[in-house]
């Protein structure tokens, strides 16, 4: 007969997992900004950060620097080849950017800045998606995980736009200082991806038995 911890033990253990949340996402933020500074190793970065995150839901006593670095040695292969296709899609956006920027005076630049960032958030939910999917299950196929990854962003696409959004936003608004934003407007929207993915990976597998 398998012993279950007592309801109180469990309430004071998600607590404390409540309470260290802003200062695990303060080390794994100051770990993003480290390692995405040559730019073009943003996705590595990224997918070391969902790494942790998929990781610690899992091991409340993780040491998130060596898991960090683990997971740069882990997943560095899916992410050069994820760079390969989002790094055309970046250079697209700045080009753009700069080009509305030139002629910003104009109801059609305004338009197409919102058109922009739209697409933007849109591209980087679905990278969000993509790689705290693989990051769940390393040991299948990355094609097959990047199928199922569209097909979340597409039954339930509000949770990483929102994750996204409200994230960015969050942090935007509550902090005085650049360095405080900076550690958090990464690592939080992570984070709510992370715990968005693990809903609608159970609904998705919920309408597929329904099937």
């Amino acid at each position: 007969m398998t012993e279950h911890p007592p309801a109180g033990s469990q309430i004071a253990s998600r607590l404390l997992q409540w309470m260290r949340l802003p200062a695990e996402l303060a080390i794994l933020g100051a770990c993003w900004l480290v390692t995405a500074l040559p730019i073009v190793t943003v996705v590595l970065a990224s997918s070391a950060l969902h790494h942790v995150l998929a990781e610690r839901e899992r091991d409340d006593e993780l040491r998130l620097v060596a898991a960090y670095l683990a997971g740069i040695r882990s997943t560095w292969r899916l992410a050069v080849r994820l760079t390969l296709v989002v790094l055309p899609f970046g250079l697209g956006v700045i080009a753009l950017g700069l080009v509305i920027g030139a002629s910003a005076s104009t109801p059609a630049a305004f338009l197409a800045l919102g058109v922009l960032i739209v697409l933007t958030t849109a591209g980087v939910a679905l990278l969000s998606t993509i790689l705290t999917v693989c990051v769940h299950a390393a040991d299948q196929p990355r094609a097959r995980l990047i199928r199922r990854a569209v097909v979340l962003w597409v039954f339930y696409p509000g949770g990483p736009l929102v994750a996204v959004v409200v994230g960015a936003t969050a942090v935007a608004a509550v902090s005085q200082s650049f360095w405080i934003a900076a550690l958090y407007a990464i690592s939080l929207p992570a984070w709510l991806t992370e715990r968005w993915n693990q809903r609608a990976t159970a609904r998705l597998e919920e309408r597929t038995d329904a099937q």
